[in-house]
């Protein structure tokens, strides 16, 4: 028997829909919210939570983590979506 995850919870601003209450309030908290403790040094951009705040630091800086691994390609990335993306192009023949 196959069971299907109701989703539940509405957010009373957008109509988005979670499965849990804790998702509805983070996502209350992360979209309708004006709360940003979390502040970029170098450009004052304000985030909710400290990992986008990490994530955004990438932008400012020069360390790309991520890169090609087809022969000959030397693209290297600083987000792993980047990557992904760019890995599309080796696949079309």
């Amino acid at each position: 028997m196959f069971y299907f995850s109701v989703r539940r919870f509405i957010c009373d601003q957008c109509g988005a829909t979670t499965k849990r209450s804790q998702e509805l309030i983070r996502h209350k908290r992360l979209i309708h919210t004006e709360e940003r403790n979390f502040v970029c040094e170098i450009c004052e951009r304000g985030f909710v939570e400290q990992w986008q705040l990490q994530k955004h630091m990438k932008i400012h800086g020069n360390q790309k983590d991520f890169e090609c691994t087809e022969e000959g390609c030397t693209k290297t990335f600083r987000f792993s979506a980047n990557l992904s993306q760019h890995m599309k192009i080796h696949k079309v023949s």
